[in-house]
């Protein structure tokens, strides 16, 4: 189901879940942030249960986020034309669906991931002013596949030391200064 910024308050409203360990859990097929004020609204929440998409102009920061730890689903990071970095998603361990970051205008390195340790697919494609990938650092397991495409000015695979398995194709293509 795909919400407007008018009917995100209700979503979420309605399918916090609340823990005894003080966790908040947004239950929601499909979150799509379109708007500064739809990022606010998640600030707090933990885990999602349903996918993720941040397609969001003009947001230099995914701090609103920063709690998050786990997205039971698709996360989805594109068309944004501000972010330089992924700031905000410092805590965020795993994501058991795909994490698409593409078509992202200014993104020059994935600081922010810092602590991601699992993904089920992995597909980095399509941002122009990608220079590193470094804020892999902790990521140890990509259930399925792992796409490095179309990053122009993606210099080198530093920060993949950790990287133990990837568990379908692993794909690096058209990253042209690639050395």
């Amino acid at each position: 189901m795909l919400h407007t910024s008018r009917n995100i308050t209700a979503a979420i409203t309605a399918l916090l879940v609340l823990t005894a360990c003080g966790d908040t859990t947004l239950i929601e097929e499909h979150v799509v942030v379109r708007s500064h004020d739809d990022l606010a609204k998640l600030h707090g929440i933990t885990a999602i249960q349903g996918n993720l998409s941040v397609m969001v102009d003009g947001v230099e920061s995914l701090a609103p986020l920063s709690e998050l730890i786990h997205v039971e689903g698709d996360l989805i990071i594109s068309r944004t034309d501000s972010l330089i970095d992924l700031s905000g998603l410092e805590n965020l361990v795993s994501v058991s669906g795909r994490i698409t970051i593409g078509m992202n205008d200014s993104l020059k390195n994935l600081a922010g991931l810092d602590n991601l340790q699992e993904a089920g697919e992995l597909w980095i494609n399509g941002n122009p002013e990608l220079e590193t990938i470094g804020g892999l650092s902790a990521l140890k397991v990509i259930l399925d596949d792992f796409v490095l495409w179309q990053n122009p000015v993606l210099e080198n695979l530093n920060g993949l030391s950790k990287l133990e398995y990837v568990g379908g194709d692993l794909k690096v293509c058209e990253n042209q200064a690639l050395a």
